[in-house]
């Protein structure tokens, strides 16, 4: 990341990052203070100023049909890419419009700490609704990953 001095975020598209390569990249953004989101995350979406990745789709048409051109006030957070999509397009088809969203990913340790990802919403001032989705995986690391690999 040193060769990258104006590095914001990080996404991780790929599955299956080694557990002590995910921890390192971990350290890595805490000491520089950027988010990570991955492995096996499908992205980031703020309407009308970002979209990264394939969340919310790909497509012009779904696109239009979530209204994720339209800046709105909930916030959409989950490990599933495609639980993200799905409630993507129940939040658009209540009525209402986005916010944020996160695919925070799906992988045994989130490089995103689930709770981070929350405080986050709860301290937008454009959020005023959470929407969460958590796999099982995901659960047995929901305030952090641990501070060495259970695996080697």
């Amino acid at each position: 990341m040193a060769e990258l001095p104006n590095l914001a975020g990080v996404t991780v598209f790929g599955e299956g990052v080694p557990e002590r390569h995910a921890l390192q990249l971990v350290q890595q953004a805490a000491d520089r203070g950027v988010w990570v989101l991955g492995a096996a995350s499908v992205g980031l979406i703020i309407p009308g100023t970002l979209k990264l990745g394939a969340i919310g789709g790909t497509q012009a048409a779904q696109l239009v049909a979530s209204r994720l051109t339209e800046p709105g006030t909930v916030a959409v957070l989950s490990t599933s890419g495609g639980m993200i999509n799905e409630l993507i397009r129940l939040v658009a088809t209540t009525g209402h419009t986005l916010s944020w969203a996160a695919a925070i990913g799906g992988e045994r340790f989130p490089m995103l700490p689930p709770k981070a990802a929350l405080l986050a919403a709860q301290a937008d001032p454009a959020t005023r609704s959470i929407v969460f989705s958590v796999s099982s995986a995901a659960t047995m690391n929901m305030i952090s990953p641990p501070s060495s690999p259970v695996v080697n």
